[in-house]
């Protein structure tokens, strides 16, 4: 890859030149690259993650169209001010989202031990559900309370006395109705 700095043929030229470079801009800057040579056998990783892609671009083509969604995502992409869309988070959001963590400090199996979750989405968390299972055998299932403007408690109803064996699987579901499940 070269980069052209001052180049009057080139400044603001970007594209391909005869299959053989690529032209582009980024950051008041002319690069110049191989022209990509595309394979046409794609390995089964490949295909899962173009799939994961595309549904990732068609979740941020339906928030663009949204005002009252657009405008959380609008919020953060002025915050980070890094030059990143709304469209560019909301396909971020998509593919790694950001729903929050939970504080088990005070979980010890015992009925009555409380599970703080906090969320820092860029949607409004709406709802949390929780299963608890214990050496793949479900506890209970129940939802979280809202405590707060982000964080939700959920009090053991029943016990479990393997803790080793124990994971508690936390569904966060935000304003647009996505699911995002994480087992801690």
């Amino acid at each position: 890859m070269a980069k052209s700095i001052g180049n009057l043929i080139l400044k603001g030229a970007s594209g391909q030149i005869g299959k053989q470079i690529v032209v582009r801009n980024r950051k008041g800057k002319t690069i110049l690259a191989n022209y990509p040579k595309a394979s046409n056998s794609r390995t089964d990783k490949q295909i899962v993650q173009r799939d994961k892609f595309k549904d990732a671009v068609a979740y941020a083509k339906t928030v663009l169209v949204q005002p009252d969604v657009l405008k959380y995502y609008d919020a953060v992409a002025k915050n980070l001010n890094n030059g990143a869309s709304p469209y560019n988070l909301a396909v971020k959001d998509y593919l790694k989202p950001s729903v929050g963590y939970i504080d088990m400090s005070d979980y010890k199996g015992l009925v009555g031990n409380r599970v703080k979750i906090y969320t820092d989405s860029i949607l409004p968390i709406t709802a949390v559900s929780i299963r608890v299972m214990a050496n793949d055998v479900l506890v209970e299932s129940v939802m979280a309370e809202q405590v707060g403007a982000n964080e939700w408690a959920y009090t053991a109803q029943k016990g479990t006395t393997d803790l080793s064996n124990t994971s508690i699987e936390v569904t966060y579901v935000n304003s647009l109705g996505r699911k995002v499940v994480k087992t801690y």
